[in-house]
């Protein structure tokens, strides 16, 4: 019947109002509000074939399964993929930060050390080798 699809889609869109779950639906939930069981696995089946839901088992009972609107299930994964995706570059920006900063310091010693100066702040090597000779 169109009463089992109607009753998923007006779960759904309450749980989506509600937005910090999942909007999903126990399929108990459609037994306990319509009178038919039969009908109500018949729809629920022919609306998975249709790919329009997605059906999740859950471990803490036999016949317990979870509703998710295939439209919504898509959207959970799409912010998933792209929040991990935003995660990775703000990793990978951390991680090019410190080298370029060494990358840096390295280049700077490089150049005082060119010009004769010592990054230790103790003078020229010139002067150190020239102390040590006399």
């Amino acid at each position: 019947s169109k009463a089992a699809a109607a009753a998923v889609v007006a779960a759904a869109a309450a749980a989506t109002a509600a937005r910090r779950l999942p909007p999903i639906v126990l399929k108990t939930q459609l037994y306990t509000v319509l009178s038919d069981r039969t009908a109500v696995d018949l729809d629920v089946e022919e609306l998975r074939r249709q790919g329009r839901i997605r059906l999740f088992k859950l471990a803490i009972g036999a016949d317990e399964y979870v509703i998710l609107l295939t439209s919504d299930y898509l959207t959970i994964i799409r912010n998933m993929i792209a929040t991990h995706t935003q995660l990775q570059q703000q990793q990978q920006q951390s991680e090019v930060a410190p080298t370029a900063v060494a990358n840096r310091n390295h280049q700077h010693q490089q150049q005082q050390q060119q010009n004769g100066h010592s990054s230790d702040g103790g003078g020229s090597k010139k002067h150190l080798d020239i102390a040590t000779t006399l």
